[in-house]
């Protein structure tokens, strides 16, 4: 780390009191620390998943007019909260069978501009 070499994260000391500590998504903001801090911050055991596609911009013909607001049609597993959920999941699932205490961190990363959202969440409200 560049910044704050010698801090100890709060993953990191669960790792370090023998925890597997593991985690999806948007954990700490883009490169900051590199590489999501790993391997300091976590475990091995499985890859950290930062699913693609995190903030993916309006489509024109989908925003609503001279907004960041645009419904879109597109399925759930576009959108990478869903896709980090799912690998979320899976990590539960193995700390689940390995028996072992364990850290478990997702980072969402919606709320966040543009507003791109599934139509069906928008038409509820």
């Amino acid at each position: 780390r560049e910044v704050g070499p010698n801090w100890v994260s709060l993953p990191q000391w669960f790792k370090q009191h023998n925890y597997t500590a593991l985690a999806t998504g948007k954990t700490y903001h883009p490169n900051l620390p590199p590489r999501w801090d790993q391997p300091l911050s976590w475990s091995a055991d499985r890859p950290y998943v930062f699913a693609e596609n995190g903030y993916p911009p309006c489509d024109r013909k989908d925003s609503l007019q001279n907004s960041m607001v645009c419904p879109s049609a597109h399925p759930d597993s576009w959108y990478a909260d869903h896709s980090d959920a799912s690998a979320t999941i899976a990590d539960l699932e193995y700390a689940l069978r390995a028996k072992k205490r364990f850290f478990l961190v997702y980072g969402a990363h919606r709320p966040h501009l543009p507003w791109n959202v599934p139509q069906r969440f928008w038409e509820i409200y």
